[in-house]
């Protein structure tokens, strides 16, 4: 994260206007980083940030990475998890099928 340029909020909004066709407002930005957005599956995903006495600091690969996840919640695909998600994720179908 040293290597990427750290934006605030309001240059973050004005970077994904290509993408959404407008600049997003920097308290949107904001939004994401300290409530985070609502998945399928009731959890919430945040976009990671850097907390400054002038504001938050965003890389835009922390960007790239939230939209990514948060396509993949979107579209249904299953996102990738850790071990111990992969384990419960088997336990649960293991129990829905009897075992």
């Amino acid at each position: 994260m040293v290597s990427d340029k750290l934006l605030n909020p309001g240059q973050v909004g004005r970077e994904l206007a290509p993408m959404f066709g407008k600049a997003v407002g920097s308290w949107t930005i904001t939004r994401w980083v300290v409530e985070g957005v609502a998945l399928r599956d009731g959890g919430r995903l945040k976009l990671k940030a850097i907390r400054l006495p002038a504001g938050y600091r965003i890389s835009m690969a922390d960007v790239e990475s939230f939209i990514a996840e948060l396509t993949r919640d979107r579209t249904g695909e299953r996102p990738a998890l850790d071990a111990k998600g992969r384990a419960a994720r088997a336990d649960a179908e293991l129990e829905q099928s009897g075992w």
